[in-house]
Parts: C-alpha cells; sequence; structure tokens
C-alpha cells in the first residue's frame, strides 16, 4: 500500500490479478482451499487498492468478488469467504494496514467503498431471496 501511484502500481495489479489471482479462481483442478487462500489475497490487494482511492482497481476486484458470491457454481466456503472479504475490507486493520504503519490512507475512503458497493450488495441479497 506504500507503492507510489504510478505505473508502478498498475502494472503490479495487472500482473496479480490477471496472471495468478484470478486464473487461479477460474481454474477447475484447483482445490477449494486454493481457490478461498486466492480470495483472502485478493480480499487484502482490495482492502489496500480501496484505501487508496485507487478506484478503477478496487472496482474490478470487488466486481469479482461479487460474482463469485452471485454464482452457484462455486463452492459455498469460496462463496462464504467472498462474503466475508467486504469485512475485511471495511474493518480496521491497525496491524497490517494504517497511517501508523505509514500506509497511504485517503479521507473517507471507507464511506465512499461502502457507497458504491452497499447497492450491489444489496441486489445480489434481492436476487438470491
Amino acid at each position: 500500500n506504500k507503492v507510489p501511484a504510478t505505473n508502478t502500481l498498475q502494472q503490479w495489479y495487472q500482473l496479480q490479478t490477471t496472471q495468478s489471482i484470478v486464473p487461479m479462481l477460474g481454474d477447475a483442478t484447483a482445490t477449494a482451499h486454493q481457490k478461498v487462500s486466492c480470495m483472502h489475497g485478493l480480499t487484502w490487494a482490495l482492502k489496500g487498492l480501496a484505501m487508496r482511492m485507487a478506484n478503477k482497481e478496487s472496482d474490478c476486484i470487488a466486481d469479482l468478488v461479487l460474482k463469485v458470491i452471485a454464482s452457484g457454481d462455486e463452492s459455498e466456503v469460496l462463496r462464504r469467504a467472498a462474503s466475508e472479504a467486504f469485512e475485511t475490507v471495511l474493518a480496521p486493520a491497525p496491524d497490517a494496514l494504517s497511517k501508523e504503519l505509514h500506509s497511504a490512507v485517503k479521507f473517507l475512503w471507507d464511506q465512499k467503498f461502502f457507497s458504491r458497493h452497499l447497492p450491489l450488495l444489496k441486489d445480489l441479497n434481492l436476487n438470491a431471496k
């Protein structure tokens, strides 16, 4: 989260999401444990990107997490991990990502993230009933 908001961040994001983590979530040969581990990694990447208000990148990851939640094809364990991702993103993490640890934390990032993704989560909930 301390990487400057330059092309380095974009390159890291592209590399991690398109070449390693996301393909694992779609891999039919991957175990549920491997997929859940990937979801946890995506969750913390999402939290770091949301805290620095990298909206384009955080929205892409949040959309992927929402697709996993909505998917009936995925295991219950993976869908639960995806659901808990939003709690992890919005919960304080003073031992991992905080101003005290010199992380980039933008003003009101959590309110912005919540207001952008709550309607999508609400729609998922209504469609599930």
